[in-house]
């Protein structure tokens, strides 16, 4: 009883701590955050193939051609704060994943030189994303959003 005790205590040790390092990390991201831009845009399926995947590189957004995009919305400070509650309150990883990845949102964050500072693609059809390699404690807490994506 009492191995079961220590092991129950260790493993919230251990979740506490995870939590609280993604936590660090999501404040970091929003401290240099100062717009973000959510773009919505038509079956990837349908573009040309050498749009196709690349407007992204690495931390960089080239631009996505117009007649792809279905509405693109930069969020106010008020909806930024609302967004960073949102993800910290999120859980860390989504189960069941399907593997049709076909990507119709990209999330875009800008410093105050606007810079871009890393983004996140999501699908969220098949519940999978990708991000820029700053922005993987984002990966599947942006996923949770689609809610409050289509508020904004």
């Amino acid at each position: 009883m009492r191995r079961i005790s220590v092991i129950i205590a260790l493993f919230q040790l251990c979740l506490s701590t995870a939590q609280k390092n993604d936590k660090n990390q999501i404040d970091s991201i929003f401290i240099q955050t100062k717009k973000i831009e959510i773009y919505a845009y038509y079956d990837q399926n349908k573009w040309d193939k050498n749009e196709k995947n690349t407007y992204l590189e690495s931390k960089n957004i080239i631009e996505i051609p117009k007649k792809h995009v279905r509405n693109k919305v930069t969020l106010t400070n008020k909806d930024i704060k609302k967004l960073k509650k949102s993800i910290v309150k999120s859980s860390n990883k989504i189960e069941e994943k399907a593997n049709c990845y076909d990507p119709r949102h990209t999330i875009v964050f800008y410093n105050e030189n606007n810079d871009i500072i890393g983004f996140v693609e999501i699908c969220f059809s098949c519940m999978n994303s990708r991000t820029s390699d700053n922005f993987t404690v984002l990966k599947d807490k942006m996923l949770y959003q689609e809610k409050l994506f289509q508020e904004f």
